[in-house]
C-alpha cells in the first residue's frame, strides 16, 4: 500500500459523507484529475479505485451518515440526574466553566455549562478530564442559526458529536476520580496561571495565544483584523508552531546540550504529545504532532514513506476516532493546506531562496483555501498574499521564538521578565502600526456563499494552474490564473442576471430589520437596522453603536453571504434604538447610498451628523426601476410626541402581493391610515410594534384584509411580545402568521407576479 494511502482516505471520506452526494462525487473526480496530472500514472489503476469508491459510495447511501441522538426531547425537559464521565478538559472563566460529558447508559454526549463562584472553588477543582460525575439539570437542544450567514452553534456542537446542552451550577454536581490526561491538562492550567502572574497582561496575551492556543486575552479588534488579512493561522497553533518548536528543541539538544541526533529526536518524540495537550489539542496542532511523530518513527525504522501517506494515515486515524471532525473548519483548513503543499513540493523545490519559497507557500495556501473561505466567511482579501509575506517571517523568526524564550526563562530575575515585557510591548506597537498603515489598503472582495458548481470549477482550474506551474509552463499557468479570477467574478455577478427577488425579515431579537433584494440586483433596500435592546446595560451604551452585536454578528454576515456590500436605501422608521441601533455600523461598514427618515428625526442625534440623510413623508415615493415604495405616513407636519406613532409606513407591491411595513405605529395611527386611505388593502402585513396589544386592531385587520402577517420579535423578551390577544386575533381571522422568535428569519421569494414564503426554522 506504499504510496496509496490517499486512496484509502478518499474512500473513507466517501463512506462518512455519503449524505453530500454531489460534493463527494465532485471531490473524488477532482482528486483523480489532480493525482493523474501530478504522477502521470496510467489511468487503468485509477479506474479500479474509482470503481471501488463508487461501489462503497452507493452502498453507504443506504445507511444513515450519522448516528441519531439516543435521547428524544423537545426544546427542554424537566431537571433530571445524569451519571457519566467528562470527556474534555473543562474550559474555565471567572463566572462559568464548560465541558463535554458522556452519559453512561445512553452514551450520549452533552455540552455542560456550569455557573461558578469564588466560594465553590473546591467543588470546581474536582471537575477534571475523566472524572466520574453525577449532574442534575435540564437538557435542551442547542440553538441553531436563525439567520443566513450567522454562526450555527448547533452545527458547531454537532461536528463534535454533541446534540444536547445542559446548564447547571456547582451545587448540582458531584465528581470523583480523574484520567491520566487530566495531569497534563492540570499542568497546562498551572503554567498559564504562573505566566499570568509573572508577565504584564500584553505579554501574557501573546504567550497564551501563540503557545497555548487561547486567544481570549487578545483584543477582538486585533483578531478581526488578522482574520480580514488572512493572518488568523498565525494566531492558531498549527504546523508552523509545531515545526518551530521542533526546530528550537532540536538545535538546543544537539548544539547546546550536545546530545546525539538520535537521542534528540527521541526526546522530541516524547515531548510532542505533551505539547499537543499544552497547546489545547485542537485539530491543526494534533495533525502536525501526529505527522511529526510518524516522520520520526519511520526515520528510526530507516524506512522511506511518502509524505502523502503520512498525512493520509494521520487523517484516517483522526476520522476513525471521531468522524465528526470532517465538519470542523480547523480540520478542513489544516489538511487541505498541508496536502496542497506536499503535492506541490516540486514547485517549491525550484525556489530555494527564503523570499521566493515563502511567496510560493503563501500563494498556494491562499489559493487552495479560497473556496472554503467563501463557504464559511463569504469574502477574500486579494492583498493577503502581501500581508503574509510580511507577517509570517516576522512571527516565525521573532515573535514565536520570543514568546517561547519568555516561558523557558521565566524563572530568571525580574529585570529579565521586564525585558520580555518591553520586547513584546514593542512587538504590539509594531504590529498595530503596520496594521494601521495597511488599513487604507484593506480590500475585502465580498462574493457571497459559493455554489457547488463554482466550487468544482474553481478546483479544476486550480489543479490546471498547479500542473502548468509544475511543468514550468508559466504562460499557460497565467491563463489558468485569469480563469480563476473570472470564475469568482461570475459567481459574484450572478444575482445581476437573476429575475428573482427576496424579502427577508431577519431575526434580530427584539427589534426590526427587513432587507429587500430586487430582481437583477436593481436595488437593495433595508427597512430599519436594529440593535437588540437586551444588549444595552445603560443609557451610555447608546454612544457605542459601532460596537453593536447585531450589526457585526447578524446583519453583516447575512449581507455578505448574499454578496451584498452596498445598500441603496436605508429607511429608519423612527428613532427607537431597536430600529436604528445598527445604523452607524451599517454606514461605516457598507456603502450606504441614501438614508431616509421621518421629518422629525433629521435634527436628532445621531441622525443630524449623517450627510446622506433625507426626510420623507406622506405622499412621497422612492422609485428603483419599475418598483415603487410609497410613504403613507407620517405627514410633513406630524405633531405627535410619541416616537412610535411617528413611524414611517411604507407600501409596496412585489411578486403579486401588496406589502405594508408599519414600524411601531399604534391603534391611533391605524385609524388615521384608514381615514386617509379608505380603500387600503394589503396581502402581507408587517405587524406593528412586535405584536404589542397597542397595535393591530381588529378594525384595521378587517379593513386591510391581510393574508399573511409577519412579526419581528425577540424570544422570551421582557415585554411579553407578541400579545396573546394579537396572536389570537390574527389566527381567528385565518391570517397566516410568521414569527421570528419561533421561525427565525422569514423569507418571501418572488418572481414576476408570484412568490412563496419560507422560514429559517421550519
Amino acid at each position: 500500500m506504499r504510496g496509496k494511502w490517499h486512496f484509502i482516505l478518499f474512500l473513507l471520506l466517501i463512506s462518512y459523507g455519503s449524505n453530500n452526494h454531489w460534493v463527494l462525487i465532485g471531490l473524488l473526480f477532482l482528486f483523480f484529475i489532480f493525482y493523474h496530472w501530478f504522477t502521470n500514472e496510467e489511468l487503468g489503476k485509477q479506474i479500479i479505485f474509482i470503481s471501488i469508491g463508487l461501489t462503497i459510495f452507493c452502498f453507504s447511501s443506504f445507511f444513515p451518515s450519522e448516528l441519531s441522538p439516543s435521547i428524544s426531547i423537545e426544546k427542554s425537559t424537566e431537571p433530571s440526574t445524569y451519571t457519566g464521565s467528562i470527556l474534555s478538559n473543562p474550559e474555565k472563566s471567572t463566572t462559568k466553566m464548560g465541558f463535554v460529558f458522556k452519559q453512561n447508559n445512553t452514551k450520549e454526549k452533552f455540552y455542560v455549562q456550569v455557573y461558578t463562584n469564588q466560594s465553590s472553588q473546591k467543588v470546581s477543582n474536582s471537575i477534571q478530564h475523566g472524572a466520574f460525575c453525577k449532574i442534575s439539570g435540564s437538557i435542551r437542544k442547542p440553538n441553531g442559526a436563525t439567520n443566513p450567514g450567522s454562526f450555527d452553534y448547533k452545527q458547531y456542537l454537532k461536528a463534535q458529536g454533541i446534540h444536547y446542552q445542559l446548564n447547571t451550577d456547582l451545587t448540582n454536581i458531584t465528581c470523583s476520580g480523574r484520567s491520566i490526561l487530566s495531569y497534563p491538562y492540570k499542568l497546562r492550567e498551572n503554567i498559564i496561571i504562573y505566566i499570568k502572574n509573572k508577565f504584564d497582561p500584553n505579554t501574557f496575551a501573546w504567550i497564551q495565544g501563540l503557545l497555548f492556543g487561547n486567544k481570549e486575552e487578545l483584543s477582538q479588534e486585533l483578531i478581526l483584523t488578522f482574520q480580514q488579512w488572512n493572518l488568523s493561522h498565525l494566531l492558531a497553533i498549527s504546523g508552523l508552531h509545531v515545526g518551530l518548536i521542533c526546530g528550537f528543541m532540536y538545535f538546543f539538544l544537539l548544539r547546546i546540550i550536545g546530545l546525539t541526533t538520535e537521542k534528540s529526536k527521541q526526546i522530541i518524540m516524547v515531548f510532542l504529545p505533551l505539547y499537543a495537550i499544552l497547546a489545547g489539542a485542537q485539530p491543526p496542532v494534533l495533525r502536525a504532532v501526529f505527522m511529526a511523530e510518524f516522520i520520526f518513527l519511520f526515520t528510526f525504522m530507516k524506512r522511506k514513506i511518502p509524505l502523502t501517506d503520512i498525512i493520509s494515515i494521520t487523517a484516517i486515524i483522526f476520522l476513525t476516532m471521531n468522524r465528526d471532525l470532517l465538519g470542523q473548519l480547523g480540520f478542513q483548513f489544516s489538511f487541505l493546506v498541508t496536502y496542497s503543499l506536499i503535492l506541490s513540493k516540486d514547485i517549491l523545490k525550484k525556489h530555494a531562496s527564503f523570499f521566493w519559497g515563502s511567496m510560493h507557500v503563501s500563494f498556494i495556501s491562499q489559493l487552495v483555501l479560497i473556496p472554503l473561505q467563501l463557504l464559511h466567511f463569504y469574502y477574500i482579501s486579494p492583498l493577503s498574499l502581501l500581508a503574509n509575506l510580511v507577517f509570517v517571517p516576522y512571527f516565525c523568526l521573532f515573535v514565536i521564538p520570543l514568546t517561547l524564550c519568555a516561558v523557558l526563562f521565566s524563572w530568571l530575575p525580574i529585570y529579565f521578565i521586564k525585558l520580555f515585557d518591553f520586547l513584546l510591548d514593542i512587538h504590539q506597537l509594531l504590529v498595530q502600526t503596520i496594521l494601521d498603515v495597511m488599513e487604507p489598503f484593506t480590500i475585502l472582495w465580498v462574493i457571497g456563499e459559493i455554489s457547488i458548481l463554482c466550487f468544482i470549477a474553481y478546483f479544476i482550474t486550480f489543479l490546471g494552474l498547479m500542473n502548468r506551474l509544475n511543468k514550468d509552463k508559466h504562460n499557460q499557468a497565467f491563463l489558468f490564473g485569469i480563469i480563476l479570477v473570472l470564475i469568482l467574478q461570475i459567481e459574484q455577478v450572478k444575482p445581476y442576471f437573476s429575475d428573482k427577488g427576496t424579502i427577508t425579515v431577519l431575526d434580530v431579537g427584539q427589534g426590526d430589520t427587513i432587507v429587500i433584494e430586487l430582481p437583477h440586483r436593481k436595488g437593495i433596500i433595508m427597512i430599519d437596522a436594529a440593535e437588540e435592546v437586551d444588549f444595552l446595560s445603560n443609557d451610555s451604551d447608546l454612544e457605542h453603536i459601532e460596537e453593536n452585536k447585531v450589526g457585526r454578528y447578524v446583519l453583516r454576515p447575512f449581507l455578505w453571504s448574499k454578496g451584498i456590500k452596498h445598500i441603496d436605501y436605508l429607511i429608519i422608521t423612527h428613532p427607537d434604538y431597536d430600529h436604528y441601533g445598527s445604523m452607524t455600523y451599517m454606514i461605516n461598514h457598507f456603502d450606504v447610498r441614501n438614508v431616509y427618515v421621518n421629518p422629525s428625526m433629521v435634527q436628532l442625534k445621531p441622525f443630524s451628523s449623517i450627510t446622506k440623510i433625507n426626510a420623507i413623508h406622506q405622499g412621497m415615493k422612492l422609485k428603483i426601476g419599475e418598483y415603487d415604495f410609497r410613504v403613507l405616513y407620517p405627514g410633513q407636519e406630524n405633531k405627535t410626541k410619541k416616537s412610535n406613532d411617528s413611524s414611517l409606513v411604507i407600501y409596496t407591491e412585489l411578486g403579486g402581493n401588496r406589502f405594508l411595513f408599519t414600524g411601531d405605529i399604534g391603534e391611533a395611527v391605524e385609524k388615521e391610515l384608514l381615514k386617509t386611505y379608505p380603500n387600503l388593502k394589503v396581502d402581507v402585513l408587517k405587524v406593528a410594534h412586535h405584536g404589542s396589544k397597542t397595535s393591530t386592531s381588529e378594525d384595521f385587520l378587517q379593513a386591510t384584509k391581510p393574508k399573511h402577517a409577519l412579526i419581528s420579535v425577540g424570544e422570551n423578551n421582557m415585554y411579553g411580545h407578541p400579545s396573546k390577544d394579537v396572536v389570537d386575533r390574527l389566527e381567528n381571522m385565518g391570517i397566516n402568521l410568521f414569527r421570528t422568535d419561533l421561525n427565525g428569519a422569514i423569507f418571501y421569494y418572488f418572481q414576476d407576479t408570484s412568490g412563496t414564503f419560507s422560514t429559517m426554522i421550519p
